[in-house]
């Protein structure tokens, strides 16, 4: 038996599913009602989309993204409490004394860490649970 040169059934499944996704993607990022959502996701922060939380998988995605690089600076911010106060004997004044300039504040919302040199715990007030 000689193939023709067509396609098969298999082959223009394949064709359509993957266009379908290819347009699911395009209209959850692009269309109006969704993406007003998700831009007020990634320029204000999560207070200011209805709910806390974005409107489509994306943006949800984005946010999470962001509480993500918040956690891993408080965890490099600790970090070097922990080695400053190995080396001095104490913790440090204030989080300038680590010479991080930019982890003292959240990458998220631009709001300064809390930091209390009595016990050396550092938290971000835009994730509290971090």
């Amino acid at each position: 038996m000689r193939r023709g040169t067509g396609f098969i059934l298999i082959e223009l499944l394949i064709v359509a599913v993957v266009i379908a996704m290819m347009a699911g993607v395009y209209f959850a990022w692009y269309s109006p009602k969704h993406s007003a959502g998700l831009k007020k996701s990634v320029e204000g922060g999560p207070e200011d989309v209805p709910g806390g939380t974005a409107e489509t998988v994306l943006g949800k995605a984005m946010q999470k993204a962001e509480s993500v690089d918040c956690m891993n600076d408080l965890n490099q911010v600790r970090q070097a409490i922990v080695m400053y106060s190995s080396d001095a004997g104490a913790y440090p004044p204030n989080l300038e004394a680590l010479n991080l300039p930019n982890m003292i504040h959240c990458p998220v919302s631009g709001a300064a860490y809390q930091y209390d040199p009595q016990t050396g715990v550092v938290r971000c007030p835009t994730h509290p649970k971090y």
